[in-house]
């Protein structure tokens, strides 16, 4: 390729085109930028705001209700109480103790 006075024309013409272009680019998504930012700031602001106190009390209760959810049938194991907690079908009944809920107590054939 030959280098002439109008390539070198040429390539420096398209420099200063790209150089021009990327600078007005990245002006134009900064000013963008600050404008979103400028934005969610305000709709930020515009937001209710959150009673951490109430949320973290309803998180808890939730939470307690799920224990009590999953000890199902050995919930009353809590109080210091021996009881005895029966599961039945049509051929054993088996009672448990809260004491220990793993260890059967006795098993009775119906």
């Amino acid at each position: 390729m030959k280098f002439d006075r109008n390539t070198v024309i040429g390539f420096s013409l398209l420099a200063v085109l790209f150089i021009f272009y990327f600078v007005y680019n990245s002006k134009q998504q900064t000013a963008a930028r600050a404008e979103q930012a400028l934005q969610d700031s305000i709709a930020k602001a515009m937001q209710p705001k959150v009673d951490s106190a109430a949320l973290r009390l309803n998180a808890l209760k939730a939470d307690s209700q799920l224990h009590v959810a999953k000890a199902g049938m050995f919930q009353q194991s809590a109080n210091g109480q021996e009881q005895l907690i029966f599961a039945e079908n049509s051929v054993f009944k088996v009672a448990f103790t809260n004491k220990g809920a793993t260890q059967i107590r006795r098993v009775e054939k119906i």
